[in-house]
Order: C-alpha cells, then structure tokens, then sequence
C-alpha cells in the first residue's frame, strides 16, 4: 500500500462538516478562531493553538502553586484566602486587608499590633492569594529565617542566601521581633532590609511591636532599620491592627 492510500484510510474525527462553518470565539481570548479543514471536512476550533498551550501551563502551574502552598504554608492556615467570608468577620482584620488586598509587586506592606488580632491569618492569606496568582512568594517567620541563615552558614554553601531569600515577588515574615536579637542576627536581617530597600524589593512583615519597640528591639542598627522600612512602606500600608485578643477569649479564630 502507497502512502497515501494509507493516508486516505487513517479514520475521521467524527464531527465533522462539508461547509466551512467560519469562525468562532475563542474560550480562552474571546477573540475569532478560524475552523481547521482537515481531509476535505471543516472542524470549528475552539480555541487559538497558542491559547490552548497557555492553558495546559497555567493549569499545570496552579498545582505546583498548591502543592506549594500546602510545603510553606503553616497547616493550619490553609486553604485562606483574602476574600473569605471569616477573615471579614474579624474587626482587626480591616484595615490590614485593605492594605493587602491592593497589595501590588514592588510594594511593601507591615501590620503591628497586639497578638490575637488576625496579622498571621491575614499574611497567610495573601501569601496564597498570590501564589494562585503564580507570583513567587517566600514565606518565613522570623525564627525561620534565623534557622535558614544558620544552616547556609553550617553547610558552607557559596550561593547568597539573602539573595535566595529577595529573588521573588515578595518575602513574607511573620513575628519579626521575636526571635532573640543578637548582634548576628541583627546584622543579618539589617542586611535583608538594606538589600530589599536598595534594590527595590517588596518585603510583608508582622509584628507585635510598635515603632518605637522595634527600633529599641533591634542594638545599633534599629533606627536606622526602621528608617528604610517607612521608605519602603507606603502610610495606608504600615497598618496598626488593633482588637481583642481571640485566643484569650477561647474562640476558634486565627491569628497572631
């Protein structure tokens, strides 16, 4: 058998027209897609080629984007977003999620305040809100950066980890202040906060301490730090979260 007698027996797709139906929307750019005429019948096209193969990606980046949230994310917090219906119940939550909501990249963002009012809810949300939205996001708290310098540190490995740490969209850090502020680590996160202000990184931070706290928190270098954080921070984004504390009152509400 020649080939195109073999051509001529591969089967039909079934569907097909003997008019050239002329074209359609495309499901994914709404846009007109021409009809393919394939063996001397015309199949409507439901979408461009190049939309198609956007898709498959996008589809495909999603679940790593989950897969994700679900290795950096504290268990508890996932599944969050934003626009859930329970972090709009939480008073304290407002003005930190109007800050995050209109959260743009480049830009930075810090809510302070008493523990229990909802800011590692809130940073916990945003963080997934836009990982779904395929942007890199690292997400630490404060103990958790010390414990990552520590080990680059042990391992003697030769890449930069601050610059690891600063090579996405945005470095979320909850609970800065908490962890011991030695000299190290003092230098350490200066260094974070002197790389992000100078090259124009976003940085989200929580904190249960005011100003003034943060700036006698951190020897040496805490004005200095505080500084470049109200240059990097927008007003209506340095949000001062206020309320009751949930955990006090036995309330099944999240928050730090």
């Amino acid at each position: 058998m020649d080939r195109a007698s073999k051509h001529m027996d591969f089967p039909r797709p079934p569907g097909g027209l003997m008019q050239n139906p002329g074209p359609a929307e495309c499901s994914e750019c709404h846009k007109p897609v021409e009809a393919t005429l394939h063996r001397q019948r015309w199949y409507p096209s439901k979408e461009h080629p190049e939309c198609r193969s956007r898709r498959v990606w996008r589809a495909s980046a999603l679940r790593e984007a989950e897969k994700r949230i679900l290795k950096i994310i504290p268990s508890a917090y996932h599944g969050m977003s934003l626009a859930d219906e329970s972090m709009r119940r939480h008073p304290a939550n407002t003005a930190a999620l109007k800050a995050l909501h209109e959260w743009e990249p480049h830009q930075s963002a810090i809510l302070t305040g008493p523990v229990g009012t909802g800011k590692t809810a809130a940073l916990c949300a945003f963080a997934q809100d836009q990982m779904r939205r395929l942007r890199a996001v690292q997400w630490y708290s404060e103990a958790d950066v010390v414990s990552h310098l520590k080990a680059h540190m042990r391992e003697g490995l030769a890449t930069d980890p601050i610059a690891r740490l600063l090579g996405s969209h945005v470095l979320v850090i909850d609970d800065v202040g908490t962890a011991r502020p030695t000299e190290w680590w003092t230098e350490q996160f200066a260094a974070i906060v002197d790389r992000a202000y100078s090259n124009e990184r976003a940085v989200v931070l929580s904190t249960n301490l005011t100003e003034q706290q943060l700036i006698d928190h951190y020897p040496y270098s805490g004005e200095r730090l505080v500084s470049r954080l109200r240059h990097m921070t927008a007003p209506d984004r340095w949000v001062s979260v206020s309320g009751v504390n949930f955990r006090e009152l036995g309330r099944n509400t999240r928050g730090t």
